[in-house]
């Protein structure tokens, strides 16, 4: 079963890298780094099988899933470790080896933001993502994505419970909420 999952993830993968629908896909930076597309398993030993946790970002930045810490921002993307911090919460609450990270929008922008038309083009390789992981619970990160997956949740049938919380990038940038109340919200989501 595994296997087949795996190959329905190669096929997606191809059909996301040789997607034209939007102008993203004209980009340079995705043009040249075409990456995974897709979601990336995520934890050491996971697989699809154990999967219940979907955490979806807006897009991927100009790193490309090089690996998860680029996912989010770091330590490549800043100085912060950002991704590195993002990880051992995640670790420290135990589910790790649980989530499937992907993206609303499969493409690099120059600016790193996406418009409406960009997360229409891409919806139906969530919703194909979605249908392979068959995850219980769906984090949005951040309110734009959390917008478009209540649109996407009403139109289709997704039986997931849809939580949003900020983007690990936000936390740890910005600072506006603390590292411990960020923790306590994952692991309530999570629970």
């Amino acid at each position: 079963m595994h296997i087949c999952k795996q190959q329905t993830f190669e096929n997606l993968n191809k059909r996301i890298q040789q997607c034209r629908k939007c102008n993203l896909s004209n980009l340079s930076v995705n043009q040249k780094n075409v990456a995974t597309g897709s979601g990336k398993l995520l934890g050491w030993g996971g697989t699809v099988e154990q999967c219940k946790i979907m955490l979806v970002g807006q897009n991927p930045s100009h790193a490309r899933y090089a690996g998860l810490e680029l996912a989010f921002g770091g330590p490549a993307g800043d100085n912060q470790g950002v991704g590195k911090r993002f990880i051992d919460l995640l670790k420290s609450i135990d589910i790790f080896d649980k989530i499937y990270c992907t993206n609303l929008v499969k493409c690099s922008s120059v600016t790193n933001e996406i418009n409406l038309d960009n997360a229409q083009n891409c919806i139906g390789h969530l919703i194909e993502e979605y249908d392979i992981v068959k995850p219980k619970i769906v984090i949005a990160l951040g309110k734009q994505v959390f917008d478009t997956l209540t649109t996407l949740f009403n139109n289709y049938s997704i039986c997931a419970k849809l939580f949003q919380t900020y983007h690990p990038s936000w936390i740890y940038r910005y600072k506006k909420v603390t590292e411990e109340k960020y923790y306590k919200i994952i692991k309530e989501i999570c629970k």
